[in-house]
């Protein structure tokens, strides 16, 4: 704030009769002017120090200024990773879960359609990216996962994260308090209970709907960022869960039990080799970002296209 300035001296004014006694109280105008430029100069003179000293500082000591500037970067990335991990309700209910006998694109393991009744659960309405996973390993010091390095992390940090196996899915689920969904869960969720084909309808996949259908990237380029697709996301909000990458579900592989699970939240068998893999991947052909369509792979296996996300009960 300025400072206010006394009142003029009216009195003295009146008692001399004239202006120019005030006048006579005034500096001089050559004198104010001198001052004022005199006060320019020296702004101008201390930019061009400060300047100076700042180059001065990024030439003679570069490690100084790339630790801010890291810093700087930091926050940056900070404030760009996504907030509490963002959960979707899906209500308890039936749905129809498999592909029609009449479907011709349909593998015999996901026959027979039946009504599954499933009770309440939530999940999570974006795959786990490379952001959160970070920060599971560094606090569990889990070994990181295949295709993980600090350059990827950089660049990829919203996208999901890739090369873990079912196992280190799991544990990073039981982490933060959750499971992974089972196979009936993660087909609801991403189909609803209109018997559509994919997350989206029954019209046949887009590039403005999945990231699918992509050949010959490596690592994490072929990737796209969690939630890049609205218009592909499923009934319930949850995106993703056509292409981008396939999901572990907690359920073991068995061609021939499909259609013979129980009819009230079924959990897969007990036993098994394989276990299970859901809504295909950016290098999948429509055929295989179907909502029905299962994968049953070795649990061990670590590859560039499978990911996951997680679920719970709801309470």
């Amino acid at each position: 704030m300025h400072s206010q300035q006394p009142p003029p001296a009216q009195d003295e004014d009146r008692r001399s009769g004239s202006t120019g006694h005030v006048r006579s109280k005034q500096s001089p105008p050559y004198l104010i002017i001198g001052a004022g430029l005199l006060v320019v100069i020296g702004v101008f003179v201390g930019q061009w120090i400060l300047s100076s000293t700042s180059s001065s500082i990024i030439t003679r000591n570069p490690s100084a200024f790339q630790a801010t500037e890291s810093l700087r970067t930091q926050s940056r990335r900070i404030m760009q990773e996504p907030g509490p991990e963002t959960m979707v309700l899906v209500p308890a209910g039936e749905f129809v879960m498999g592909a029609h006998q009449e479907y011709e694109m349909a593998d015999k393991d996901e026959r027979t359609s039946h009504t599954v009744y499933l009770s309440a659960f939530s999940i999570d309405q974006y795959e786990v990216t490379t952001a959160r996973y970070a920060k599971f390993i560094q606090e569990t010091k889990r070994p990181a996962p295949k295709y993980w390095s600090e350059e990827a992390l950089k660049q990829h940090e919203r996208k999901p994260v890739v090369g873990v196996d079912w196992n280190d899915a799991a544990a990073y689920c039981a982490w933060v308090e959750k499971r992974l969904p089972t196979g009936a869960e993660w087909e609801k969720a991403a189909r609803g209970t209109d018997q559509r084909l994919y997350p989206w309808g029954s019209e046949e996949p887009s590039r403005q709907w999945a990231n699918f259908d992509h050949c010959c990237e490596k690592g994490y380029e072929a990737l796209t960022e969690v939630g890049s697709f609205e218009q592909g996301k499923s009934p319930y909000g949850v995106y993703d869960m056509a292409g981008n990458v396939w999901e572990w579900v907690a359920d073991r592989y068995d061609e021939g039990s499909y259609g013979t699970n129980p009819e009230r939240n079924p959990t897969g068998r007990s036993s098994g080799e394989k276990r299970i893999v859901r809504g295909g991947a950016w290098d999948s052909t429509s055929a295989y970002v179907r909502s029905s369509y299962r994968l049953g792979l070795s649990p061990t296996f670590r590859l560039d296209n499978i990911g996951f996300r997680c679920a719970k009960d709801a309470k």
